[in-house]
Order: structure tokens, then sequence, then C-alpha cells
């Protein structure tokens, strides 16, 4: 079954485990006691601020988020509002109940369950994830990787190139927003999550993606050829919300 939730239920979970690593980063610095007495000023000028983004919060928190809409507050992440949604008939994304089409790179096989552009307004200690930036546009894709074989395997989904046709040419997913879905596989080994590519704010309307994978990589020093497969160009279709609720609807996708 295709995954059809939008993509803030399960960034979610990315953004969770994004902001306790933060935390720890935070509590190692407080041991330095100048450093400690700056930030109780910063503090205390932005104090003002503070209360203005709690109030732009629990503004958008009046708004749940809409599964037919793609727009509204997210607990723990912030208010979403989607922008696109990918569809490519190469990987079995098409709008109905039929099985998705793993890519092959030898043993290895790539399976994407959705691709999606949004515009996040991040909650106030979610910002320096995003730089600092109040509000970010950003292209996820939700994939899994699985080595079918025993062999141990070297492959990157989540390092794909990402060209859109308004000229942006995206390298390598965000870290800090995104879960690790490519590395070493040692033998039969699966891998899956979200990666995350941030887009400029004033990126104009994308209508189409193109998805550059690089093949896999066999381990074994040993081997005279150790590349596997061949790289692949996988092209999406992006759909406003509104078109991409109509599609999945009328194809028969759980919504």
């Amino acid at each position: 079954m295709k995954k059809t939730l939008g993509v803030a239920f399960a960034f979610l979970i990315v953004f969770l485990a994004a902001c306790g690593s933060n935390d720890t980063s935070t509590n190692v610095s407080e041991g330095d006691q100048e450093n400690a007495e700056n930030e109780t000023v910063n503090n205390e000028d932005k104090s003002s601020a503070g209360i203005q983004e709690t109030k732009k919060e629990k503004e958008n928190k009046q708004k749940e988020y809409d599964q037919k809409t793609g727009e509204g507050y997210v607990e723990g992440l912030g208010y979403v509002k989607t922008l696109g949604v990918g569809y490519s008939d190469e990987v079995g994304i098409d709008g109905t109940d039929s099985p998705l089409k793993p890519l092959e790179f030898g043993s290895m096989e790539l399976t994407i369950n959705h691709m999606e552009i949004a515009e996040i307004q991040p909650n106030a200690d979610n910002e320096v994830l995003f730089d600092g930036r109040d509000k970010a546009k950003v292209i996820i894709v939700d994939m899994k990787a699985e080595n079918k074989s025993d062999e141990d395997i070297e492959f990157y989904p989540d390092g794909s190139i990402l060209v859109t046709d308004t000229g942006l040419q995206l390298e390598d997913s965000d870290v800090f927003l995104g879960e690790e879905v490519g590395g070493e596989f040692y033998g039969k080994v699966k891998k899956e999550g979200m990666a995350t590519w941030i887009l400029d704010d004033d990126v104009e309307k994308i209508n189409s993606v193109k998805m550059i994978i690089d093949p896999a990589w066999n381990m074994d020093q040993s081997i005279e050829e150790p590349q596997i497969g061949e790289e692949k160009r996988i092209e999406f279709d992006i759909l406003n919300q509104k078109d991409a609720y109509k599609k999945d609807k009328k194809g028969g996708m759980e919504q």
C-alpha cells in the first residue's frame, strides 16, 4: 500500500529526533560561564519577540492539519502547507493503489514512497534547524533502500541530486532535517526514512523534479568492477495539493 499521509505527520518524527540532539549541544555549552551570561542577555533582548512568536504559534494551532487541503498545524513542528506532490509512473506513484515499483541497482532496491514540496513555519524552538528562518520551503522524499544480498554494499539515495524545471540543482539532502537512508549495508539490511532538501524562500512554482540517483558499490575491494547497476534519473510531475487530492481520490487511494 502506498503512503498517502501528508508529509507533516511523518516529518514530526524527524523533528523530535533533531530537536533532541540540538538540546544535547546546548547542555554541553552551559559549562562555559561567559557564554551562559551572554545567552541570558540575548534571551532578555529577545523576550518581546518570543512573546510574539508564542502568539503566532497559538494562532497556527487553531487550524489542525487537514489531509484534504494539505495545510495546518502539526504538534512539535509548526504550520505546514503542502505546495506540491510528486508523481512518477516509473516508480509506481500514479495516484492508484497499485504496488510501487522498486528501482533496482543490482541486489539493491530503492522504493520511493512519496515526494512532496512543502512550506513550513517552524515553531520558535525549531527555527534554528532552518537557519533561523521563520518560514522555509523544502522538498521531501520518503523512501526505503534494501540490500537483497549477503554482500556488503554502499548506497546513498539520500545523497541524490534534485533538478527542478525552474533551474535549481540541489545536491545532498540536509542531514539535520532528515533520516539516514543511505550508507553501508552489511548484508540483508533495510533503511527507510525521509530525506529533505531546503529550497530558497523565493523559489518559483515547481512543475517537475528530476531525481538523479547514483549506483551502488560493492565494498569488497577484491572485485574488479565494484559498481552495481547504473545511474538512474527519475522524472516527477508536481501537482498542487488540490489536483493531487483529486487524482488520489479518483485512483482509489485512501485519504
